[in-house]
């Protein structure tokens, strides 16, 4: 029988005050999501958010052990450029490098992949960094890093770029501490690697450093839906649901499945992130014999061990639930509904249940602006790229021009155009999900802009090409 038991000593001091009364330290032993319960500076980074060039950046340098402490100076650089030109004209050849190599508010442009070890946030804030090594965490594995790596490489054909290059300072190195947050799904990094070797394959730098940032904020808002519809499905015990977008150009009206089943599906879903975050973290101080305490992990020990583990195990979670609930005095306990839809679950799984419940009505009796506050950054990031204000109804999950476009260049791939029904399969595979009216609005906007191919009028008569 393996020892299974609570680390009391460990978590005392982990996740205790002075005073003896619990504090919500998440992230220390389980890494779940890339956020924290403050919200003040949301807006501040916006640009950041949207842009996702500067989150780019930094996965580059995560990936390729660089520092994120620049040591970039515009000035310093431009004269060095015009030093090794040897420019009769320096302002005439600096004008140029302002107009190439910057955008106009001054920021360097990622004109090249080795840019990426320069460039900044407009807003330079940990939290954004925190963004960037979750995403290198999820999505790239040793080869893709190897290869982001060798996109840096080579000597580039044009001029003016080949002086920049040789024009920046020295890189700085820095050993990088691999951090493992919670996988997901293995379906969605293959499928990220898919992508990701689809748009370097093509031998365009210069297309993949401008389709770079899309892919990565794209992947970012997958992983993190994906990962709290998971969790959500574990703790109900019910059939994760299906989230709609609609088309940002199409009119939406209220019964349809990308209003029902949309933003306010998305948003309500992502109450439950903070409770998840310190339901796993208080999880992570039981010893026992996997290598994570994660939900599918416990799952996966329960369903190959013997009735005995499995009541010690019951018993030990329980254990860390009495804890929880008796560092929180100032909480109501006794007012705390118990569930009567538990026949079904397993000993592990309403131990589990009953701590995640504790946690929840924790937060929703005494600390709600925790709960808005931890999910506060993500939600307003999906508005800056994917929300779309529709009046009395509220906010939409919807796709732009320039979304659908991207999707419909990594749904095709290497190929030179797609059956219909096969176009729509890897939408869905990519979890973007578009009801009958909002794909009749895109099959209209297909063959507006000449990429769509008739054989008949029928779904597998219909191909989609590339755009030309």
């Amino acid at each position: 029988m393996p020892n299974i038991r609570f680390d009391l000593e460990e978590v005392t001091k982990r996740m205790l005050t002075k005073e003896g009364t619990f504090q919500h330290n998440t992230g220390n032993r389980a890494k779940l999501f890339p956020f924290t319960a403050n919200d003040a500076k949301v807006f501040k980074m916006e640009y950041d958010l949207v842009d996702f060039g500067g989150i780019a950046a930094a996965c580059y340098r995560e990936c390729a052990a660089l520092s994120h402490k620049s040591n970039f100076n515009k000035d310093e650089f431009i004269r060095h450029a015009c030093l090794k030109a040897d420019a009769q004209n320096p302002a005439a050849l600096t004008d140029i490098i302002e107009k190439v190599a910057f955008d106009e508010s001054g920021r360097l442009y990622a004109y090249d992949t080795e840019v990426y070890a320069y460039l900044n946030f407009a807003y330079p804030i940990e939290a954004l960094t925190s963004i960037a090594r979750y995403i290198t965490s999820l999505l790239f594995d040793d080869e893709l890093k190897a290869a982001f790596r060798t996109m840096a490489g080579g000597d580039s054909q044009n001029l003016l770029y080949k002086l920049l290059s040789s024009s920046f300072p020295p890189i700085v190195e820095e050993l990088k501490k691999d951090e493992q947050f919670y996988m997901p799904s293995e379906a969605i990094k293959a499928k990220f690697k898919e992508d990701f070797n689809f748009l370097i394959a093509n031998k365009q730098k210069y297309k993949f450093v401008d389709y770079f940032p899309t892919l990565i904020k794209f992947y970012f808002f997958r992983f993190v839906t994906d990962i709290s519809l998971e969790l959500n499905s574990f703790i109900t015990q019910a059939k994760r649901p299906t989230i709609f977008f609609s088309l940002d150009w199409e009119k939406l009206q209220a019964s349809r499945p990308a209003s029902n089943n949309g933003w306010k599906l998305f948003d309500a879903m992502l109450d439950s992130m903070f409770i998840h975050a310190n339901t796993f973290e208080l999880l992570s101080y039981i010893d026992m014999p996997i290598a994570r305490t994660g939900y599918n992990e416990i799952e996966a020990f329960v369903k190959q061990s013997a009735e005995a583990d499995n009541k010690q195990l019951a018993n030990v979670i329980d254990q860390v639930t009495s804890f929880y609930r008796e560092k929180n005095p100032q909480v109501e306990w006794a007012s705390l509904p118990l569930s009567h839809n538990d026949v079904a679950r397993t000993p592990v799984q309403k131990a589990i249940n009953n701590l995640w419940k504790s946690i929840e009505y924790q937060f929703t009796t005494t600390k709600k602006r925790q709960l808005r506050a931890y999910k506060h950054l993500f939600v307003q990031f999906a508005k800056f790229n994917f929300g779309k204000k529709r009046g009395p109804n509220g906010y939409s999950l919807s796709l732009k021009h320039a979304d659908v476009l991207f999707l419909t260049t990594l749904c095709i791939g290497a190929q030179d155009k797609v059956r219909l029904k096969d176009l729509r399969k890897e939408f869905e595979d990519r979890g973007v999900f578009l009801d009958g009216i909002s794909w009749t609005h895109l099959i209209d906007y297909y063959e507006k802009v000449n990429m769509l191919e008739k054989k008949s009028d029928s779904g597998d008569g219909q191909y989609v090409k590339h755009l030309n």
